[in-house]
């Protein structure tokens, strides 16, 4: 393969050198020599693929002495083949005209274009919404982990009496805990730790209010998964028709109806059969359950 070659050619080159490295510009000039029939061969790209030839070259020069040499086993190069990604089906091409210059020279090469692979292309990557799902888990861990930490400090502080907890406990129990449920690469800030701890305040309120609607959301969600179409995308106009179909008629209008009289700019008449809740609700209830349904963008109610 032509990454496998251009890898065998840095390593001698590297073997050749007094200091042990890879020569000043050596990945420019392969670059450059091949950048008109591989431009999917970058520094970038050269450099990884080296660092984990290097890695397996390490490896099997490891497994060569500690094997029995009567048994004549060495590991193969097959190995080394498999660990050097390719980027493109193209990768199997080189250059073959490259710079006299520069002295790089790629054994094994053609300049037969290669041909398109008739198999499909398999598509990879997250499933659609689960970045969401995963940032929502997240915030949720991280408000449970604040919570034990600010309740099992206190615990232990009372456990002391008037004796001082020792130095950097805080700190301790949190990455403590952090590690225990997942989240070590979260950051949490221990000036609001120290904040509750002083106001024993264990358990974190919800900043705001609270909307009325949260209670039907669920069963908002539970409709709008079990809609005719399903699979096909949500537009903003048939889950507003949904959400204000669900509350048409119940306690919870009555609530929205005296809930958008006290906070927001509505008008104290309102007609039955009209539509309480529109964009703005649409935009939040997309923000907070944005993860379990699919939403059409930029799509208003008719």
């Amino acid at each position: 393969a032509l990454l496998l070659n251009l890898c065998e050619m840095i390593y001698d080159a590297k073997q050749k050198n007094k200091s042990d490295k890879v020569p000043y510009g050596y990945y420019q000039r392969i670059v450059s020599n091949i950048a008109h029939e591989q431009p999917w061969i970058t520094q970038s790209v050269l450099k990884k693929a080296f660092k984990k030839y290097e890695e397996t070259e390490k490896k099997e020069t490891d497994a060569r002495d500690t094997l029995n040499s009567a048994s004549g086993f060495i590991v193969g190069r097959d190995l080394r083949t498999s660990l050097i990604n390719k980027p493109t089906a193209s990768s199997s091409t080189s250059s073959g005209d490259a710079n006299e210059s520069t002295g790089v020279e790629i054994s094994g090469a053609t300049s037969q274009p290669q041909q398109p692979s008739s198999q499909p292309r398999s598509k990879g990557g997250r499933k659609k919404g689960s970045t969401n799902a995963m940032k929502a888990q997240t915030k949720k861990s991280v408000i449970s982990v604040q919570n034990e930490i600010v309740t099992v400090y206190l615990a232990e502080k009372r456990k002391c009496g008037r004796q001082r907890m020792k130095n950097n406990r805080l700190r301790e129990l949190t990455d403590e805990l952090k590690q225990k449920r997942n989240i070590a690469d979260v950051d949490i800030n221990l000036r609001t730790l120290q904040k509750r701890i002083q106001l024993k305040k264990i358990k974190n309120s919800h900043r705001g209010f609270i909307s009325p609607m949260a209670k039907v959301e669920p069963l908002i969600i539970s409709r709008i998964l079990e809609f005719p179409q399903k699979g096909s995308l949500i537009s903003c106009a048939t889950g507003l028709s949904i959400a204000n179909s669900i509350i048409r008629g119940t306690e919870t209008e009555r609530e929205v109806i005296a809930w958008k009289r006290k906070y927001s700019h509505m008008s104290n008449e309102w007609s039955d059969g009209d539509d309480l809740l529109g964009r703005s609700y649409w935009k939040g209830f997309m923000k907070r359950n944005g993860c379990k349904i699919v939403s059409k963008r930029d799509c208003s109610p008719r």
